[in-house]
């Protein structure tokens, strides 16, 4: 079948150019009496192109869905836990209650892949970008901040960033909270 279609295809090549040149060349040298003749030349050398291409639409084999292979999807693998750092606040001048939020909601959240106190009052936490905002999330880490100590009266802007833009030195906010 497969030395039927390689000479199929190499005839439609053929029948191709040749139709392509009694079309054009008729046309342009006018070298019949009249366009007429000319016109029915080209009709005749387009049926001709089609009756090819027809021939080479039957005899090419297409696969039937019991023929082609299906592969199960390998699982997605998740990569790592990103490792919990804070920067430019020394764990050691924050309070009892922001060590505590950083060490219990990185590890209660497998989603957040860091988190981190950049200011005294402004906690980031980097997630996967699914394309969605995520700024429930951050309403949640608000509750969560709260119920692990932060004082009434102290005021932190919680602000979700994307991970993956985060690592090339972009800044996509994804979610942002004040939580007071």
């Amino acid at each position: 079948m497969t030395t039927i279609f390689a000479l199929l295809a190499a005839l439609f090549g053929l029948m191709l150019m040749v139709s392509i040149v009694s079309i054009i060349v008729p046309l342009k040298n006018l070298q019949f009496e009249s366009r007429k003749d000319a016109a029915q030349k080209a009709v005749g050398s387009f049926v001709l192109l089609v009756t090819m291409l027809t021939l080479l639409a039957i005899f090419v084999e297409t696969p039937k869905p019991t023929d082609i292979a299906v592969t199960p999807a390998e699982p997605k693998q998740v990569p790592a836990k990103a490792p919990t750092k804070t920067v430019e606040v020394s764990q050691s001048t924050l309070p009892e209650w922001r060590n505590q939020a950083l060490k219990r909601i990185s590890a209660d959240n497998r989603s957040i892949r860091e988190a981190l106190w950049s200011q005294r009052r402004s906690f980031w936490v980097s997630r996967d970008d699914d394309g969605t905002r995520h700024d429930g999330f951050a309403e949640y880490l608000c509750l969560e901040l709260k119920g692990l100590g932060k004082p009434i009266d102290e005021s932190v802007i919680i602000t979700i960033w994307s991970h993956q833009d985060m690592i090339r030195g972009d800044f996509k906010e994804l979610g942002k909270m004040r939580c007071k």
